[in-house]
């Protein structure tokens, strides 16, 4: 796709990335589970707080890419992490790429890839 910017979400942008990440959760995940898990997570992890909260703290980053009308086309969310599950993995510094969704839209027309190359 031309012409695509990819920005790092401030803390301006909770609705946005509140609306984005819960289209695109939708439409990537509905009908693979029931209507009441899917607004269990809707509910839980899009919420304006939740996000607010994600994007709030330093470790937590986002960046979103928009179009030359400036719409937004998807997003990626990647963690800095330095508490691991596994003590072996302590002495690391790693990151978790938590997700990256695009709109319907947007699907096919290189978004994910310009996304996936900007978190490399």
């Amino acid at each position: 796709m031309q012409n695509l910017t990819i920005r790092q979400a401030t803390p301006n942008d909770v609705e946005l990335i509140s609306t984005l990440g819960s289209k695109t959760f939708y439409d990537t995940f509905s009908g693979t589970c029931t209507i009441a898990d899917m607004n269990f997570v809707l509910d839980k992890f899009f919420n304006k707080n939740q996000v607010a909260q994600e994007l709030k703290d330093e470790k937590d980053n986002f960046f979103i890419a928009f179009d030359e009308q400036n719409q937004a086309l998807g997003y990626y969310r990647i963690k800095l992490q330095h508490d691991h599950p596994f003590d072996a993995l302590n002495n690391f510094n790693s990151i978790e790429l938590k997700r990256l969704y695009c709109i319907n839209e947007a699907k096919g027309k290189g978004v994910a890839k310009a996304l996936m190359n900007h978190a490399f």
